[in-house]
């Protein structure tokens, strides 16, 4: 047979290895060691967020601007809706690209220390 079938995890209490609080303080304590990855990371992901939770707002004034019609100052909201749409996108992609390659590193770092120390 397989050994895949082994759980040495099943024990009678159900007791856990290690509390939530001793994950979070092992947790921060690699993430703490890189600040500057970790505060770029978060800046950001964070920069991605906004910008992606602002994109139905400017959704909204563009259709606004659309259902006025066909108008010299519907042209204008439209255009400016739009504007702000692509420029919200481009934010968001750029920013959680950037975000990601300064992931990358951060993690690879902590991956790292995690097997040196173990």
């Amino acid at each position: 047979m397989s050994d895949a079938y082994d759980f040495d995890d099943e024990r009678d209490g159900g007791q856990r290895k290690a509390s939530l609080r001793q994950v979070a303080a092992f947790m921060w304590k690699h993430w703490s060691s890189q600040p500057g990855k970790l505060a770029m990371v978060g800046l950001l992901f964070g920069l991605a967020i906004v910008a992606d939770l602002s994109m139905p707002f400017a959704s909204k004034h563009l259709v606004d601007a659309l259902t006025t019609g066909p108008s010299t100052s519907g042209q204008t909201a439209a255009a400016f809706g739009y504007g702000v749409l692509i420029f919200l996108a481009f934010i968001f992609y750029m920013a959680r690209n950037t975000g990601v390659r300064f992931h990358i590193p951060f993690a690879s770092k902590n991956m790292e220390r995690i097997v040196t120390d173990g």
